[in-house]
């Protein structure tokens, strides 16, 4: 009996349903019974269900576990599914080996096998006059769909409604159903004996917070040279992917983009470098095109071979043309994107940075003028995590009302009241908890925090017997807080840096400490830190979040070049560091526009 509502209410009783009515319908189709039988069961339960007849049962699926809070589940969309196919597979791959094996290692409920599936059927019609005299067949139009089912379409994925789903969906396209081409299997765990032509996938994002310890065990101990630290998941599927792709063979991913510059990513850099030549590459480089994913893609082109000689076409969006990117990539409308050309051999393993010539030459001008990194010459410290704002973070009418005893009040200082070089002064204050030596000598804070005793004893480190109750989760050092030092938010559209003295800041902010003995002042650094060359600079490499974010960890920024140079009598800073650099009126252009970002 079908349950005729499951597409109107959401929740675990709905996605039981829905399963089970997939059950149903996949064992009917099984039959050997007449195609038009199958067809008018199944829009008869469309009908039932209130399901548009356009609609497939991959996107109402995806719904439901997308309702249900499935992790790493990502939909891909079915103009970039057939971007993707289009990109991949040619005419004369087709034409060279009518028997070409394409495979989706996480296949899920089918959209990108289905587009597949069309794309070749396109190509077999119109060509199958030379596709049988090249290779000695007699392929009938009749017999084409059957062909592309049966020989050319594979796929993998761990959840066995999702394969059923596939298969449902891609009958209806072409009234063929392959039992063995699809299977529940994990690709990345059992064993795979055969090797394909093509793969095409949107592996799963999840990194190593989301997966189980004893998977995680597994996949470190058979990809434990790319998966470890903060890997993700996805690292797997490029290595074994290319372990059963043929040599020669094309590959094309959407994946997270966060590996191209991650510390985690980097053994799978290195890999991808050394064992195949990267042919394309679609950064959409803060367009994000998956609803309700906070993910930053990017599309990966490539092929099994050897040949660091090759260009790598790049392609993102222009930064005034951002809502038409998707629209003209996808649908070849005239070009509202950037694209260019890079050498496979210029991007290496400690990150990959694509930038076009112009850019390339700015860059490379700073980074030969530059004696320093900015790691040489300057410390970087994390700001407090309380564990609990509440308990530790007061205004100054609670200080007078609570009596709060003042040797442990400190200015406090949020991500949000950074600007260039100034630091906006607030009426919020820490209490600074861990001077506490005693509980007995601080009766006023000690009473004021302890109506939070509950949820601050719940922190990991309190459990653990290595706080006491009343302390900072992460206090740091005092010493930090009250000397110089520039602060700067861990997020933003734009540099801002600032100097501060005395502050006390959260977790959101980061701080530079100069060295002892290092040819710099902090008026210098945030000369130079602050200017919009240095802002163009770090753009360049640094980690994109969303259209406007970026990610100012010290693991990037500590990359930046320093040169030394004097700006005493020079009330141009921008113009001084132009022509420190040799910059070309074209690159002084280049690096201006970066002021249009925020």
């Amino acid at each position: 009996m079908f349950h005729c509502n499951a597409y109107i209410e959401y929740g675990d009783k709905n996605m039981n349903n829905f399963i089970e009515d997939i059950e149903e319908i996949y064992n009917f189709i099984k039959k050997n019974i007449d195609v038009e039988e199958k067809i008018h069961f199944i829009e008869t339960y469309k009908q039932k269900s209130n399901m548009k007849k356009e609609i497939s049962f991959s996107e109402e699926y995806y719904k439901q576990k997308i309702m249900n809070g499935k992790n790493g589940v990502v939909y891909t969309p079915p103009k970039m599914a057939a971007f993707m196919v289009k990109n991949l597979i040619n005419v004369n791959d087709v034409i060279e080996n009518p028997f070409i094996k394409v495979v989706d290692p996480s296949c899920g409920s089918g959209n990108l096998i289905c587009k597949c599936f069309l794309y070749l059927n396109q190509i077999f019609i119109k060509n199958i006059e030379v596709i049988n005299s090249k290779n000695n067949l007699n392929l009938e139009l009749k017999d084409i769909s059957y062909h592309i089912v049966h020989n050319n379409l594979f796929g993998f994925d761990v959840d066995e409604t999702a394969i059923k789903v596939l298969k449902i969906d891609l009958f209806l396209i072409s009234n063929q159903f392959s039992e063995k081409n699809f299977q529940v299997k994990d690709f990345l765990v059992e064993s795979i004996d055969t090797k394909f032509d093509v793969f095409i996938g949107n592996p799963p994002y999840i990194g190593h917070k989301s997966v189980d310890s004893s998977y995680s065990y597994i996949l470190r101990k058979i990809y434990g040279s790319i998966y470890r630290d903060k890997g993700d998941i996805s690292y797997c599927f490029f290595q074994k992917s290319l372990k059963c792709l043929k040599e020669g063979g094309k590959l094309v991913f959407v994946t997270s983009r966060y590996f191209c510059e991650s510390c985690s990513g980097k053994e799978l850099r290195k890999f991808l470098i050394e064992n195949t030549s990267i042919y394309k590459i679609i950064d959409f480089y803060g367009i994000r095109p998956f609803k309700r994913i906070g993910i930053d893609p990017m599309i990966i082109f490539l092929v099994r071979t050897k040949n660091w000689d090759n260009n790598i076409e790049i392609i993102r969006p222009n930064k005034s043309e951002k809502n038409k990117f998707l629209e003209s990539l996808f649908l070849d409308k005239s070009e509202k994107y950037k694209k260019f050309f890079i050498p496979q051999k210029s991007i290496d393993s400690n990150g990959w940075v694509f930038v076009d010539k112009v850019e390339k030459n700015i860059m490379d001008k700073i980074e030969a003028k530059s004696k320093f990194i900015l790691k040489d010459i300057c410390h970087s410290y994390q700001g407090i995590i309380t564990g609990c704002d509440k308990a530790f973070i007061i205004d100054r009418d609670t200080i007078n009302s609570r009596k709060i005893e003042l040797k442990l009040i400190k200015p406090w200082v949020k991500s949000s009241y950074i600007r260039k070089n100034e630091v906006i002064k607030s009426e919020k204050f820490i209490i600074y908890s861990n001077l506490i030596e005693n509980e007995i000598e601080c009766p006023n804070a000690i009473q004021y925090i302890q109506q939070y005793k509950k949820k601050l004893m719940e922190r990991r480190e309190c459990k653990k017997g290595t706080r006491k109750w009343y302390e900072l989760q992460w206090g740091r050092k005092p010493e930090i807080f009250e000397g110089e030092k520039i602060v700067f938010p861990y997020k933003s559209c734009d540099n801002r840096f600032a100097l501060d003295k005395g502050s006390y800041f959260s977790a959101d902010i980061y701080s530079l400490v100069l060295k002892k003995n290092v040819p710099f002042t902090y008026e210098i650094l945030l000369n130079i830190l602050n200017s919009s060359l240095y802002e163009f600079y770090f753009k360049t490499f640094g980690k994109k979040l969303g259209e406007n974010l970026y990610e100012y960890y010290p693991n990037n920024l500590m990359k930046l070049h320093i040169p030394t140079i004097d700006f005493r009598g020079e009330n141009n800073v921008e113009k001084k560091l132009y022509d420190f650099f040799e910059l070309t009126d074209r690159e002084i252009q280049v690096v201006e526009k970066i002021k249009d970002n925020c």
